[in-house]
């Protein structure tokens, strides 16, 4: 018995040891991570290195885009600082711009929504507008604007401009989500992920709006266009409008609501936003993300495989925010780390 108690008593004591030299290790791990000891601007090998881990494309190009982010990014990041942004550096455009840290766009401000009384500017939209969306099989149906899951009108963003054989070009971020036709079947696709020559779903020329019939007792309502041509753009504003059906046609094209996730998993979890908007989202014309849009992503991007979720824009270098000071105290995670390994030890 004496025998048994001293080897759990060395066990214990063995244990505590074990237990709190890893916690030492996460604490200097965690200082150097808070203190990466560089300054704020980046230095030519940084940048050249962050964007050839970045992309898929070798050779002098990347060198290009960095001596080019050298030369504009220095006043970008401190304004983009002051206002609790990232400093984004497009490798396609060759520019610097501020961007939303976590959170994508999906449609610029001059992007045009349908509505009964014509095409208004997604910017003028209001919540409680009918605009044209379409059902499962993409035929024009009337549905209200039920929330904004993101509004920022200022920020500046990079979007996909998709120019079409019909005429219309859509521009949207290359996390959003469209439908592609294919043998008459509606497919839910990332904009980053179409390219040319495939086949998009636009209103047909002899759609009317009116005000005495329902959009889907019209005859030839919608056509099919092909893609041809995909560039990068710079516009102003980041707008994810919801409607009842999930879906929206913008320049005349039919695209889902949703972005970064798949159109049926997104459309699922924000069933709440949609049955319940009063409850679920703010009232009026706020500016920024849903804060269940927020808790949702961060679930995907820590729980969903990567098959569910948008592909990683390689254009797009996101330098993310640094304090102008060595941070030397613990980060908080660590503080709970600590305390529940003191509860631990001290009880054995």
């Amino acid at each position: 018995m004496r025998t048994y108690r001293g080897r759990e008593r060395t066990w214990a004591a063995s244990t505590g040891i074990a237990l709190r030299a890893a916690l030492l290790l996460g604490v200097f791990m965690g200082v150097i991570y808070a203190n990466p000891g560089r300054p704020d601007s980046m230095s030519f090998s940084d940048v050249l290195s962050l964007l050839e881990e970045q992309t898929h494309v070798g050779g002098s190009g990347n060198r290009d885009a960095s001596v080019d982010y050298l030369r504009h990014s220095g006043n970008v990041m401190v304004s983009c600082k002051s206002r609790g942004l990232c400093n984004c550096y497009s490798k396609a455009l060759r520019r610097s711009f501020c961007c939303d840290c976590l959170n994508g766009p999906c449609f610029p401000a001059d992007a045009r929504a349908t509505t009964p009384q014509g095409e208004v500017r997604m910017a003028d939209l209001q919540i409680g507008d009918m605009v044209l969306a379409g059902n499962d099989n993409g035929d024009p149906v009337w549905s209200p604007l039920v929330a904004w899951l993101d509004r920022r009108p200022k920020e500046e963003a990079q979007y996909l401009s998709i120019s079409t054989e019909g005429g219309p070009q859509l521009t949207l971020s290359s996390s959003h989500l469209l439908f592609t036709s294919n043998d008459n079947q509606l497919l839910p696709r990332f904009s980053g992920e179409v390219s040319e020559n495939e086949r998009l779903l636009m209103l047909s020329e002899k759609f009317q709006l009116s005000t005495t019939s329902t959009p889907e007792h019209q005859a030839k309502k919608v056509m099919v266009t092909n893609i041809t041509n995909i560039t990068p753009v710079l516009k102003q504003g980041a707008y994810v409008p919801l409607t009842q059906t999930g879906t929206i046609f913008v320049n005349n094209i039919l695209a889902s609501c949703y972005a970064s996730v798949t159109h049926d998993i997104a459309h699922t979890a924000l069933a709440p936003v949609r049955w319940f908007p009063s409850w679920m989202a703010k009232e009026g014309q706020y500016e920024g993300t849903m804060p269940y849009v927020q808790l949702l992503k961060w679930f995907a991007r820590r729980f969903l495989p990567t098959r569910y979720l948008a592909p990683k824009d390689f254009s797009l270098v996101v330098e993310p925010l640094v304090e102008e000071k060595a941070v030397l105290s613990c980060p908080p995670y660590l503080d709970l780390v600590n305390n529940a390994l003191h509860v631990f030890i001290t009880s054995v």
